[in-house]
């Protein structure tokens, strides 16, 4: 032991969001060995989920359960007078839903029992409820209280958004929403919408009889703008409820790329949707909520047609002549499809999918009415344009079979009074109805006008109770033991809608929620971070990106910086490419031919809230006092968001009239700012660093101001910034003292996929340390892109199109040809950057031969800057050229006799979004790269700016002091692989090792990188000036330093230790075990037939009012019983995860469910808990417990799959082919195999062998289920499939060999869709052996449990 604890080490890390592989190597890189195990391996782990699926069922349960507090309020204010009438009224609505014998009262109707009402009469009065809400409304006499309560107790119950504020008439009023699209489209995009006709525009979009498309058309024509403008077509495309490009809404390319480049509201959930693209757009999904506006006036609009009376719009009125068009629709319609019996059937009796059956929600069975599946409106128009085609139009029916054409022609048929459309109802409609009923309803019932100590009748506190919600920053109002409840009480006693201010102070709530909400500094530990509008946070993001910004090949001066700011960004909020132009010309500062880059066309970035409040406050806005008090307004602003009432009381308790006056506190309060951004107040504006050259000390913001260099460059080694910030965050730090979940991971900010990951490598990296009794002397970590880090992409093939569609190129017709191609024909670097440059050489400007494109000695890729020092193999550094131009002069940059012939073509491609600006600026500069840009691009292979690489190296940097921590990049650890004396194949479908093998590379090559440049590639540059390098070269030259051996080139050096070593296969293999949390079911409610096991509510019979299915397991349990000869047997069974803590405190008192439900006799708790994911060796093969089903154990294959290396290579390609083929647009039919993929039948036919084999002679021959003899039945059937198929179907066949919880679909071969599934009889004891095995988070100490015998 005391050997080990002398030898220094090197721990290698691959951490993924399922994985962690690892690898321990002495400084040879030789693998070292614990307990006779090689010391790497795989572990392997479910994805952590977000939050959001736990946040959005606890928002709807607080949304029923405030919904239910509201109706309970109502009942108590009616309880009384209701109680005169009808004492078990309220008793009756709850049981409801109940069989008579199930009630207490015995009482045939839910709703009326009276000897001279009844249900039956009530319904005969009201069909629905829009019946008895207009009849309140319009007949002046005394109704029974029963039917207020049920009117008034409908109309809270659904009281529609609040999306608009204020009176009535913001939400109907179309010049009010139009108007605010107008200011939206000219604050964000510059726009000044001017129409010939708003009225004109409002009627094209309530026309009922109008297409989509006429009205798309129709409106655009209104609008006085040039025909040609995408962005105005795109947004009055989105208002007429038709799909458009988000891309062309907000003219921004780079949204081609996002998972919902296309939207339409009247397709999907806007709710959902919107969650979807805040994601990408942020604050700018406010614009599309502001278009919805117009689109929802135009539903609404719709929804109250013809409820007008006496100036008022009411819903009730509508719905009602709603049902009453149905109503007649329905009997014309049923006249007209008597005539053919057959589709009668179909349409009006059968249980369809799509039939009018379908669409109402029910169909009479035995004369009851049974609820089925309801179709949505689309299927059900569909359907009925198909069965009317069936009946002959004929000319006693013309008139009706024409009139039903018309109105399926503009939507008007059988329209209903529940639909997704009441969504856009906002709760003013509701209201205005609501207090005339009650008005109304005061002169009969005096009960409503008796009012309280403080003033207010029953009717107000039905207002009141209507009208309330809890504000967002207050939060639950049930405070008791209620961990995520921040609220702060004036008073202890029941909170009510009218007596809430009393109850609850909002200011101090709200203090609390800006304290627990506020995101936290991306680089300061535990500073909150700035409003995204804040002015500081604003100033910074001008300053950035003017900062990247060059005139020619030079950046700007400070000066002219600053006059750019003052004299367009503090008088334009958006500031475009061309604004910027006139100004520099104007100034004589450019002539018409140069060129100015750095920036994508138009600024991202304004100082847009700078002139908000200068509009309001005038030149007192540059006061350092009103700007520090402007500062705290943006921040209320943006916590407060709608609530103006208490943003007006807080500016005015912090700030007096000298201050700001009520005029402007006014205007202020109409602002909208949402947002956080990723920077604190002290990051920007507290924290020094010095220039290390000239010693000069600034802030961030200062040398943003004073100097020519973002903040990347700020945060290089010219300054000493991060240093500064190491400096205050290692004090800020609390020192680890335990090794614990919550003192170590807890309060990360970071995803729960990445803290998980972090977990297992802090008990991995412990564990090792423990073993080798000291930390590593080097930790070299790679850490993968997590799901929500993965870059969305369009194909290149569309973006392509996209592109070539808006060239007016008269010469070719690309679009055409492009289209001709296949996808995957656009995987060819040469083919996309022959696309991209319009067929023509990059140097020369010669059309290029496409036939020749492949041909190497003719065309070739160029790198425009150098890859030997940049390492860049992105498109902004490659162009396709012939290959004999002698495109660079010595110091590596284009020379400038192509620069000045090439330029008008360059300019061309910029300008059409063929190359990015990068692109052109490379193409274009003459100077040689600076020492400082070669050390950013060696500082890239060794640097890692991704949030979750940080938070592992400086978790690794607090707990392990002495050791040297590095990042290593899988680019780099990939390029060492595909060396040509290299060819290390790595085969993601084939097993889990791949894991282990990179994290032992990333040792290899992460040590060389990290000795070659150590931590400071800009200090080596200078010390080793004349020192020649490349970053392609690394492995070709010997690397010693102090005498060390780090790297020697040659076959016979330090590669073929690594050849040896990463070709061992002892390496552990594990899973990490968890107890299932969540849900503790499925959430899906099923019918009595659906075999429910769950009950509704507690009491409720499963088998008559249905239920829930699916119930969660928490873990398992193994339990010993007796059979029914009384013989012991042992079984594993699942605990419920309702049942967990009652099993967990006294597992004996579940018994009774294990003999009910299980039918276990007199059961015996051996081991208490077995978890999920558990090693389990049964009959001699590994397997992974995942779950059970009925009397069965769900099981997963455990055995990772071994093959030779020519196997491995010939499955690498396979993979790839199956990768390609899952992205093809054309589904019907396979991608085909062409010679480079390199597949061919008689490959695949011994790849066929090869499983049949394993599945016969190698420890797979014991695995349950094994479908070995059902393969070689089929040989002769694969045999004849055609290569592609054959691909597909040796892919499913590895399925069976992965340890995954994945089936194969053979069903291609004629064998079952779900080959392979692995389960097993509960009752163990009937198994030969059955070990348990638990072992280490490394895989390096394993203990086994017999569980026949224990």
């Amino acid at each position: 032991m005391e050997s080990r604890r002398e030898q220094d080490y090197y721990l290698g890390l691959d951490i993924g969001t399922e994985s962690v592989g690892y690898a321990v190597t002495d400084e040879n890189y030789n693998i070292l060995k614990f307990n006779g195990k090689n010391m790497w391996g795989s572990r392997l782990f479910d994805e952590a989920q977000t939050a959001a699926e736990r946040r959005t069922f606890r928002s709807g349960r607080r949304r029923l359960q405030r919904r239910a507090w509201r109706i309970q309020l109502l009942q108590e204010l009616f309880s009384e007078e209701i109680s005169k009438v009808d004492q078990s009224f309220f008793v009756k609505m709850k049981e409801s839903p109940l069989i008579l014998t199930d009630k207490t009262n015995g009482q045939k109707y839910t709703l009326f029992n009276d000897d001279d009402y009844s249900d039956i009469d009530y319904y005969s009065e009201f069909p629905t409820i829009y019946h008895l809400r207009k009849a309140l409304l319009m007949e002046d006499r005394k109704f029974d209280v029963r039917l207020l309560y049920l009117a008034v107790h409908h109309i809270v119950k659904h009281r529609g958004h609040f999306l608009f504020q204020g009176s009535v008439n913001n939400a109907t009023s179309f010049h009010s929403v139009f108007d605010n699209l107008k200011i939206c489209l000219r604050d964000e995009f510059e726009i000044e919408l001017v129409c010939h006709s708003e009225e004109k525009i409002a009627e094209i979009l309530k026309d009922k009889k109008k297409s989509k498309r006429d009205k798309c058309n129709e409106i655009f024509n209104e609008l006085n703008v040039d025909k040609s403008n995408k962005q105005i077509k795109s947004i009055v495309t989105l208002i007429t409820g038709m799909k458009a490009k988000v891309a062309d809404i907000f003219a921004d390319e780079s949204l081609l790329e996002i998972d919902k480049p296309s939207i339409s509201f009247s397709e999907s959930s806007y709710e959902t949707l919107r969650v979807e693209l805040e994601d990408v757009l942020g604050e700018r999904c406010g614009v599309i909520d502001i278009i919805k506006c117009v689109y929802d006036w135009a539903i609404l609009a719709d929804i109250l047609d013809d409820g007008e009376i006496n100036g008022k719009s009411y819903l009730s009125v509508a719905k009602v002549n709603l049902y009453d068009k149905h109503k007649e629709d329905l009997r014309i319609l049923k006249q007209l499809f008597k005539e053919n019996h057959k589709v009668y059937k179909e349409f009006f009796v059968d249980e369809g999918k799509s039939n009018y059956c379908a669409y109402v929600g029910f169909v009479n069975s035995n004369g009851n009415k049974k609820n089925i599946k309801r179709c949505n409106r689309e299927d059900f128009i569909k359907n009925l344009k198909g069965q009317l085609g069936k009946i002959e139009k004929t000319v006693s029916n013309q008139s009706e079979y024409e009139f039903i054409e018309q109105e399926i022609q503009a939507d008007a048929i059988l329209p209903i009074q529940v639909s997704k459309d009441n969504g856009v109802i906002p709760y003013q409609v509701q209201e205005i109805e609501l207090k005339d009923i009650l008005a109304k309803a005061e002169k009969y019932m005096p009960f409503l006008s008796v009012k309280d100590a403080d003033g207010l009748s029953v009717s107000d506190k039905i207002v009141k109770i209507f009208e309330f919600r809890v504000p967002y920053y207050v939060g639950p109002l049930n405070s008791y033991n209620n961990t995520n409840s921040w609220m702060v009480r004036k008073s202890d006693g029941k909170i009510t809608p009218w007596n809430f201010d009393n109850k609850v102070d909002k200011d101090a709530s709200a203090e609390k929620f800006i304290r627990k909400m506020t995101n936290k500094c991306t680089y300061l530990i535990g500073e909150d971070v700035l409003p995204k509008h804040a002015l500081l946070y604003e100033e910074f993001n001008v300053l950035n990106e003017l900062n990247n910004v060059k005139i020619g090949a030079n950046k700007m001066n400070v000066e002219l910086k600053k006059d750019i700011i003052e004299n367009l960004f503090k008088k334009k909020k958006k500031v475009t490419g061309r604004n910027l132009r006139e100004y520099l010309k104007s100034e004589g500062l450019i002539n018409d031919d140069e060129e100015i880059t750095g920036f994508d066309i138009n600024f991202k970035s304004s100082m847009s809230s700078y002139l908000d409040f200068k509009k309001i406050l005038g030149d007192k806005i540059d006061n350092y006092s009103v700007k520090m008090m402007v500062e705290q307004i943006i921040l209320w602003i943006t916590v407060y968001g709608d609530e103006i009432s208490i943003l007006k009381r807080v500016i005015r308790k912090q700030y007096d009239d000298n201050q700001i006056s009520d005029e402007e506190i006014k205007k202020v309060s109409r602002l909208k700012y949402q947002g956080w951004g990723r920077l604190s107040r002290k990051f920007l504006d507290a924290i020094e660093g010095a220039d290390k050259e000239t010693g000069e000390i600034r802030t961030i913001i200062g040398a943003l101001r004073d100097t020519q260099d973002n903040l990347m460059q700020l945060l290089g080694q010219k300054y000493t910034f991060l240093e500064t910030i190491e400096n205050i965050n290692n004090k800020n730090m609390k020192e680890i003292s335990t090794i614990s979940y919550k003192d170590i991971v807890e309060d990360i900010a970071a995803s729960p996929s990445i803290k998980r990951a972090v977990w297992q490598v802090i008990l991995i990296s412990e564990e090792i340390r423990k073993i080798m009794g000291k930390e590593p002397a080097k930790i070299f970590v790679e850490v993968a892109r997590g799901t929500g880090e993965k870059k969305r992409t369009v194909s290149r093939k569309d973006r392509l199109i996209s592109l070539y569609e808006s060239c007016k190129d008269e010469s070719k017709d690309w679009k055409k040809e492009l289209e001709q191609r296949p996808e995957d024909d656009f995987q060819s670097i040469k083919l996309y950057l022959y696309y991209t440059q319009m067929g023509r050489c990059m140097y020369s400007g010669e059309p290029i031969d496409l036939s020749r494109l492949s041909d190497a000695n003719v065309y070739d890729r160029d790198h425009i800057y150098p890859q030997s020092k940049t390492k860049d193999d992105s498109f902004d550094n490659l162009v396709l050229v012939k290959r004999e131009l002698n495109a660079k002069k010595s110091n590596g940059m284009i020379s400038t006799d192509i620069q000045n012939k090439m330029h008008g073509f360059w300019k061309e491609l910029l300008n059409k979004g063929f190359i990015s600006q990068e692109k052109y600026y490379r193409l274009m500069r003459k100077d040689t790269l600076t020492d400082e840009e070669l050390a950013s691009f060696i500082n890239r292979q060794l640097v890692e700016a991704r949030q979750s690489s940080k938070i592992v190296i400086g978790l690794f940097n607090r707990m392990y002091p002495n050791s040297k921590v590095a990042y290593v990049k899988a680019n780099l650890v990939s390029d060492f692989k595909n060396m040509d004396n290299v060819k290390i194949t790595k085969v993601r479908s084939l097993n889990d090792y791949h894991h282990a093998k990179d994290a032992y590379l990333n040792i290899v090559v992460g040590n060389v990188y990290y000795e070659k440049f150590t931590n400071n590639p800009l200090q080596w540059l200078k010390k080793n000036r004349n020192a020649e390098y490349s970053l392609n070269q690394m492995f070709n030259y010997d690397l010693i330093k102090n005498d060390k051996v780090i790297w020697k080139r040659g076959n016979d050096g330090t590669l073929k230790v690594v050849l040896k070593n990463i070709n061992k296969r002892d390496i552990q293999y594990t899973q990490q075990v968890i107890t299932n949390k969540g849900g503790l079911f499925n959430q899906q409610l099923v019918s009595k037939d659906e075999n429910a096991s769950m009950p509704v509510k507690k009491g409720r019979d499963v088998n008559i009012y249905g239920g829930y299915k699916s119930i969660t397991p928490a873990f398992f349990t193994l339990i010993e019983s007796e059979d029914k000869k009384g013989n012991k047997q042992r079984s594993i069974e699942s605990v419920p995860l309702f049942m967990k803590n009652q099993f967990l405190n006294d597992s004996n008192s579940c018994m009774e469910y294990f003999e009910n439900v299980y039918g276990l006799k007199n059961p015996k708790v051996v081991i208490s808990q077995i978890r999920k994911n558990a090693y389990l060796i049964i009959d001699d093969f590994p397997v992974l417990l995942r779950g059970s089903t009925g009397k069965q154990l769900k099981l997963q294959c455990a055995v990772q799959l071994i093959v030779s290396q020519e196997q491995e290579r010939y499955l690498k390609k396979l993979e790839k082919y199956i990768q390609k083929n899952s992205q093809r647009k054309d589904k019907k039919q396979n991608l085909p195999i062409t010679e480079y993929d390199a597949l061919t039948k008689e490959s695949n036919i011994r790849i066929y062998d090869m499983f049949i084999d394993k599945l016969t002679n190698t420890i797979y021959s014991k695995r349950p289920a094994n479908p070995v003899d059902k393969l070689k039945t089929k040989k002769e059937l694969f045999e004849q499939l055609s290569v592609e198929i054959q691909c597909v179907v040796l892919n499913e066949i590895l399925h069976l060999f992965q340890c995954k919880p994945i089936v194969a679909d053979l069903s291609i071969i004629k064998e079952a869709s779900s080959t392979g599934s692995i389960q097993k009889n509960k009752i163990i004891s009937s198994s030969n052996n059955v070990i348990m095995v638990n072992q280490s988070v490394t895989g390096l100490f394993r203990q086994e449990i017999d569980l026949l015998k224990i």
